[in-house]
């Protein structure tokens, strides 16, 4: 464990470990945030969203996801993957084959404002 001795205000104060452990845990988050933010606003945004809302309704597999998008199946896989790696999708194995599902945290909150956008674009462009 490392330990830190700071004087402040002619006051000792020793700190153990513990603003390593915070910026560890701010550079994760950061790290975390960069990552999501890229997946739903960089490049194939479009087609990640579109699995996104798909897996909304129930989990599916990936030969399923390809046919109802009409996306080949390789790059529904490599954008499944990117959205696992960043904990939006999970997966349950079956067999040979994994079933993939949307996180609680997909649900709960990047879906709901997916939606939201989705119905303030719609309304932008009816004007």
């Amino acid at each position: 464990m490392i330990s830190y001795d700071i004087i402040y205000h002619d006051q000792y104060i020793s700190i153990s470990g513990t603003i390593n452990t915070y910026i560890w845990y701010n550079q994760y988050l950061m790290r975390t945030m960069k990552n999501l933010l890229e997946v739903l606003f960089g490049p194939n945004r479009i087609q990640k969203v579109k699995i996104l809302l798909l897996l909304k309704d129930k989990p599916t597999y990936i030969s399923q996801i390809a046919r109802e998008l009409k996306i080949d199946q390789p790059t529904v896989t490599g954008h499944i993957h990117t959205l696992e790696e960043v904990g939006l999708v999970t997966h349950e194995k079956i067999g040979p084959l994994k079933m993939y599902q949307l996180t609680d945290f997909a649900k709960n909150e990047i879906i709901p404002c997916i939606e939201r956008l989705m119905k303030t674009h719609l309304k932008e462009r009816k004007k």
